[in-house]
């Protein structure tokens, strides 16, 4: 179980980043190599999905599911795909795999914005097939599964955020 005092959350890491003082002054962002901005930036960002993960299995019921969130690179994801989900019924575990950012071409808040629709959209892929009783998936249904689950992700976002 996590607390506000042991896990401050993805916003609470982002300020302690920011605010935190360097001494001397800050180091400014060109002194870094680019390969520790990278490393910076997925850090954050992985801080950021695994509590939107934490958020969206809690107001989808899916809170007995152990789930787990990898961020990994484009090669270890299917071509065109931002994420997936794998999961055990059994033992209701999951893992979802979301594209790292140093794979978008985003500017960083819509970065975020599309990170949170990937583990939202893979979370329905859960509830929808545990519902179902895993349904007989082809490729022809599986398009169409696709943008259903779309759409029902953008509902939830649009209806969370207050649009």
């Amino acid at each position: 179980m996590r607390s506000g005092c042991l896990w401050p959350g993805f916003w609470g890491l982002l300020l302690t980043y920011l605010l935190v003082p360097i001494p001397f002054g800050s180091v400014p962002a060109d002194w870094l190599q680019p390969e520790q901005r990278l490393h910076e930036r997925t850090v954050i960002v992985e801080a950021f999905a695994r509590e939107k993960l934490w958020y969206w299995q809690k107001h989808l019921d899916l809170e007995a599911w152990k789930a787990t969130l990898a961020i990994v690179r484009s090669t270890e994801l299917r071509p065109n795909t931002l994420g997936n989900i794998r999961w055990d019924a059994v033992n209701q575990t999951a893992t979802i795999r979301a594209l790292d950012p140093a794979d978008y071409s985003l500017p960083f808040r819509e970065m975020l914005d599309d990170i949170e629709f990937t583990v939202v959209h893979e979370l329905i892929h859960l509830k929808r097939d545990v519902e179902l009783n895993n349904y007989s998936r082809s490729e022809t249904n599986r398009s169409k599964e696709e943008l259903r689950v779309n759409d029902i992700t953008e509902s939830l976002l649009k209806a969370d955020r207050g649009h």
